[in-house]
Parts: structure tokens; sequence; C-alpha cells
């Protein structure tokens, strides 16, 4: 917000800069002075092309049943730290109970995956993301 009325404040500086200058000189050195206080606002930051993991693992899972999120408190479990995590339930055949993946995030950053079957063992999942 700072830096859109910085932006706007100089272009209404250039703008009465020129329109008083276009009357004791030049059009040239109007446009000079005019560039010249344009090339000092800088634009914004571009944002970064890349996906977060988070948007990598919608795109490759969906939308998770459960979101749990615990705020900056980092915890850990099943040896994976986090501060975050989405649980997916899905059933590996029709008609058996479903079995829920459990996707841990470290502030939006992808820490690790586990698997609870139906039998009750929980098995590390390596998640693979095609950049």
């Amino acid at each position: 917000m700072r830096n859109i009325f910085f932006r706007s404040a100089v272009r209404a500086a250039a703008f009465l800069a020129a329109t008083l200058l276009s009357g004791l000189c030049g059009c040239d050195k109007v446009r000079a002075t005019f560039d010249d206080l344009l090339s000092k606002i800088k634009p914004p930051p571009a944002r970064s092309p890349r996906m977060t993991d988070a948007e990598r693992i919608l795109r490759k899972f969906g939308q998770p049943r459960e979101k749990q999120g615990v705020g900056r408190a980092v915890r850990s479990e099943q040896g994976i730290s986090y501060n975050r995590k989405w649980n997916y339930f899905y059933s590996v055949r029709p008609g058996e109970k479903p079995c829920m993946r459990t996707i841990y995030f470290t502030d939006d950053r992808f820490t690790g995956s586990v698997v609870h079957r139906p039998d009750g063992k929980i098995q590390k999942e390596d998640v693979r993301f095609p950049y």
C-alpha cells in the first residue's frame, strides 16, 4: 500500500513538473525530466513463478478432508516436525476400511507424509513433486 502511494505521489510530482516546465523550455527537456523522475520508482518485486509445497500437494492429492493448524508452535509426530497437517481418507479397495494419509508442513514447507493402514500399521511415505 505504501509503495502504491509513493508511486502515485512521484507520478503526480512528475506531471506537475512537466506541466510547469512545458512553458519554460522545449519538449525534450520536459520528457527528460519526466523520464528521470520515473526511473527513481522501483517496481515491486515479481512473485516467484514457482509453486508452494501446499499448492503442489493440492494438485497431487486434491483438497484434504481435515486441516489442522497449531499456529507457530512446532510439534512432532511420527518423527516429523510440523505446525500444520492435512488428513486425507481414501479406500485402497472397495468395501475395505479407509486408509488415512497425513501430510505435514512447517511454515508452508512440506516436511513429511505418513499413511495409516486399516490394520494399524503406520508407514512413512515418500512424496515426490514433478518440478
